[in-house]
């Protein structure tokens, strides 16, 4: 199938021997309707080939004919070709937002089915918009290059949020005229989004986090401002901004009150984003390395990190000191000295000293803070 005045892509239609031909074998080719579809009157396979391409061009009449191939020597064959009325087809990216850039679509020249086919002329396009408030576009004609199936040269522009419909459509007042082709578009306000839905800190744990538009097209530099619920739980600095040619930007997230608070986002033009923070004990769970059983005198290195109660590790906002109590099985070593005390130090997340075996029997041990969990644990030491 093609529409009028159209034709089919040049490695489309070929005729073909059952084998290749020792010297170049003309073909024979005839329309049974000329006024519907045109071929090349003959066609050649090369020496040593079996086929050859030829092109099927519509004309200016609807209809079905026979596209005829003979031969010296060879059965005659036959392909029907229908020729139907054009029209456009079109292919738009909706919805976009206010913010998105131009958005390029393309137009192409089809059959009555939708099918493309190259055209076999410049065909120009005329193109509208029902609201150009929300969707304008940046040329009001495109065309349709001869031996081309479509142009995508054009684009469309959101503006305001609404619905428009785009036309593409032929102006001539021909019988061979395209069928205009409708794509209704939306434009919708963006959201802003958050790095988070859902976070866990302790009090005075921190982690960074970001909030981020939908699209890149940011003429200027944009403030969004961040509240908190009515009793905030955690800190955040009251507003971030977004840079020209950036659409994100970091802002630090600290527990400060046991209890849930809710952040949002709120930039200008945009729906907000939300993210809750839960703001609890933190905990000192799975302390790495720690030994189930130790041999008096040994000693084994171990790593406590500062986690938030989902017992994922957090950095703290200044130095913090852990108490550690011990039975007399054990005791703790840093540096070669008991302690009694460790530090995580400011914008870090963990500490390391060692737990030492002084005696036999069940060592037990706790580990404290106001804001944490209490830590306890057990070793066995045995006399080797």
């Amino acid at each position: 199938m093609l529409g009028m005045r159209q034709q089919t892509p040049s490695g489309q239609y070929n005729v073909y021997a059952p084998n290749n031909v020792g010297t170049p074998l003309v073909v024979n080719l005839v329309s049974t309707g000329t006024r519907v579809a045109t071929v090349p009157a003959t066609v050649t396979i090369p020496a040593g080939s079996s086929f050859a391409y030829f092109t099927i061009t519509a004309q200016d009449t609807v209809g079905t004919i026979q596209i005829q191939a003979s031969a010296n020597g060879y059965t005659a064959t036959s392909v029907n070709m229908q020729v139907t009325p054009p029209k456009f087809v079109m292919s738009l990216n909706t919805p976009r937002n206010t913010t998105a850039a131009p958005s390029g679509f393309y137009v192409a020249a089809a059959d009555a089915n939708g099918n493309y086919h190259p055209a076999s002329e410049n065909v120009t396009v005329t193109l509208t918009s029902s609201a150009p408030g929300v969707a304008t576009l940046d040329s009001v004609t495109v065309t349709i290059p001869s031996g081309q199936t479509y142009s995508n040269l054009v684009h469309w522009v959101p503006g305001a949020v609404g619905t428009a419909l785009i036309t593409a459509s032929d102006t001539r007042a021909v019988y061979y005229q395209y069928a205009s082709a409708n794509s209704n578009v939306t434009v919708q306000t963006p959201s802003a989004t958050l790095s988070f839905s859902g976070l866990n800190l302790g009090v005075g744990q921190y982690t960074d986090q970001y909030v981020a538009l939908s699209d890149y097209r940011i003429a200027s530099a944009l403030t969004v401002p961040l509240t908190h619920a009515a009793v905030p739980r955690a800190s955040t600095p009251s507003s971030v901004t977004i840079l020209v040619n950036s659409y994100y930007e970091w802002f630090r997230v600290t527990g400060t009150v046991i209890g849930a608070d809710t952040i949002t986002a709120s930039p200008a033009g945009h729906n907000p984003a939300t993210g809750t923070v839960n703001v609890g004990l933190g905990r000192l769970d799975n302390i790495g390395s720690w030994p189930a059983s130790l041999a008096v005198g040994d000693s084994v290195l171990v790593t406590m990190y500062a986690r938030d109660p989902g017992l994922s590790p957090r950095f703290l906002t200044a130095a913090t000191t852990f108490t550690l109590s011990s039975n007399a099985n054990i005791q703790f070593v840093s540096g070669g000295a008991a302690i009694t005390t460790v530090v995580i130090p400011q914008d870090q997340q963990f500490v390391q000293f060692y737990v030492k075996a002084l005696s036999s029997g069940a060592g037990s041990a706790s580990i404290t803070n106001a804001n944490y969990t209490t830590y306890t644990n057990s070793v066995s030491v045995f006399v080797p």
